[in-house]
């Protein structure tokens, strides 16, 4: 007799609607490990699903190990069919696969199957699956997942966008704002036409729920000195892909071209700056007036 023991947790971001559901399963009497077979997530009230599926002991030690490492353990043959029988479970279009197993990824379906989690410890391991969710569902609907940090002043957005260690959060830290979206992941979804930014908890930091029409973009730059270079709407896009698209390749590749006139169409709408800034020192007034006079570049 096999037990399966599901936890249900429903998350609404950027106005999406993600469910979380974990199963946890004691082995059946046969030995043989009881995964459910693969739920099709057409609720019209959810945009997106992850499933984690829990697995014996044996797979869950050997998924925390390298592969190198794992052939030599002892009962591997044994471990090694549980992972023939999960994969033969689970049909899905495009799989991205960690060092040993796991999770299985349906961009078409916005549907994320982990393995290997409990109940009890698959809480802090949500972040990557709800960004791949969020940034596929981004990518082929209304938005852009940004790899950025995100504020508002006086009701207006604005995105500080970089490649890793370009100096994100440093300079967030140092801006005054009112409300504070994420010192790392927002995501950006068209309302109107009009570009707003949302508030994600994927980040070390936020102040929670909340979004705002975004008017501007910051790309910083760590200098001596403090000054804003506005750029041209081409230099924009350049700097955005530069700072943004491999990143995120293997979700925007299969919606590159809906991604790419989204980001022409948010830079025909914001206006960007180069931003150099000093480790210490932000000038807030000169960023408090670009945000507020921003109206789009041409």
């Amino acid at each position: 007799m096999t037990v399966i023991l599901t936890t249900s947790i429903c998350l609404q971001l950027a106005e999406w609607q993600i469910r979380l559901e974990s199963a946890d399963f004691f082995m059946s009497q046969e030995g043989a490990p009881q995964l459910r077979h693969f739920i099709s997530a057409s609720d019209s009230e959810k945009d997106a699903t992850i499933f984690c599926h829990g697995v014996s002991q044996e797979l869950e030690k050997l998924m925390t190990v390298s592969t190198g490492e794992s052939k030599c353990m002892p009962g591997f043959a044994g471990i090694k069919n549980e992972l023939f029988w999960l994969k033969d479970c689970i049909d899905l279009d495009s799989c991205f696969l960690g060092k040993v197993l796991s999770f299985f990824f349906d961009a078409r379906h916005n549907r994320l199957e982990m393995l290997g989690f409990s109940t009890a410890n698959f809480k802090p391991r949500m972040n990557v699956p709800i960004i791949y969710l969020l940034a596929n569902l981004g990518a082929k609907t209304d938005g852009i997942f940004l790899h950025a940090a995100g504020a508002v002043i006086d009701h207006k957005a604005f995105a500080i966008l970089g490649i890793p260690e370009a100096g994100k959060s440093t300079s967030i830290a140092m801006i005054k704002h009112d409300f504070l979206l994420s010192d790392d992941m927002v995501m950006m979804r068209f309302k109107d036409d009009k570009p707003i930014l949302h508030s994600t908890p994927l980040g070390p930091n936020t102040d929670g729920p909340g979004s705002a029409p975004l008017t501007t973009i910051f790309y910083p730059v760590k200098s001596d000195h403090f000054e804003l270079r506005p750029l041209s709407k081409l230099k924009a896009i350049e700097q955005y892909y530069h700072a943004q698209t491999d990143y995120w390749d293997k979700v925007f590749k299969p919606h590159r071209r809906q991604h790419f006139e989204k980001v022409v169409k948010l830079f025909s709408q914001v206006k960007a700056y180069e931003m150099h800034f000093p480790i210490d020192y932000i000038d807030n007034e000169a960023i408090k007036q670009a945000v507020a006079n921003s109206q789009g570049v041409v």
